[in-house]
């Protein structure tokens, strides 16, 4: 195997060696077998190229759509951190009060117990989410709205981010989910952001509701 950090540019495997992409010194010789290498070889070093143009698009549209839904739940949730009489009442509603615990202890499990483990391990095992463990650590922590709101907000501005600050082979790396098999980080955090359109109507609902009352 060639030492050059970038003997793919310089070489096509084939079997069992290396074939040179191109022999300048020896064009002459240059068979027609050697010349069908060549021609896959820089089809392959295309199509790695492609692919990780396509990679990085689909990062950058990821992180795209999961600012915007940080925006959205920033522009809920923010004013409710100030005293007011809206805020009153959601602290005494204790539907919104539970919904938004189970939320933030979802999002805590996703991007600690997932998306960390798959950037710090080689394709780590994840277990399904636990609703009776989450259910206990919302009585152990036992917050309040504003310690709420304020982890919640907290944890997605950091993982904003580090998404931006991430190479792109990251987006790549996986895990073996239970009952379902490999699954990639992007795709984790494309779920997110699917699962966040549904719980951003229901705290809209919830506060529209409100301020009905």
């Amino acid at each position: 195997m060639p030492s050059s950090k970038n003997f793919i540019f310089s070489y096509f495997f084939s079997g069992d060696k290396y074939l040179p992409l191109f022999q300048p010194h020896n064009a002459r010789n240059f068979s027609r077998c050697d010349l069908n290498h060549s021609k896959k070889a820089i089809l392959l070093v295309s199509w790695l190229s492609k692919l990780g143009r396509c990679i990085l698009l689909d990062a950058r549209e990821l992180i795209k759509q999961f600012e915007t839904n940080f925006r959205a739940y920033y522009q809920l949730l923010h004013p409710l951190q100030s005293e007011s009489p809206l805020k009153e009442q959601l602290e005494k509603n204790g539907e919104f009060f539970n919904f938004l615990t189970e939320q933030t202890l979802v999002q805590d499990e996703v991007i600690e117990f997932r998306l960390q483990k798959i950037l710090e391990q080689e394709h780590p095992y994840l277990t399904s989410i636990d609703p009776e463990k989450l259910k206990k650590t919302a009585i152990q922590r036992n917050r309040s709205l504003n310690q709420l709101i304020s982890h919640f907000l907290e944890k997605r501005k950091a993982l904003l981010k580090q998404l931006y600050s991430l190479p792109t082979e990251a987006w790549k790396r996986t895990a073996i989910l239970a009952e379902e098999g490999r699954v990639s980080f992007g795709e984790i955090v494309r779920r997110m952001i699917e699962k966040d359109q549904p719980v951003l109507r229901r705290l809209q609902t919830f506060i529209q509701a409100t301020h009905a009352s």
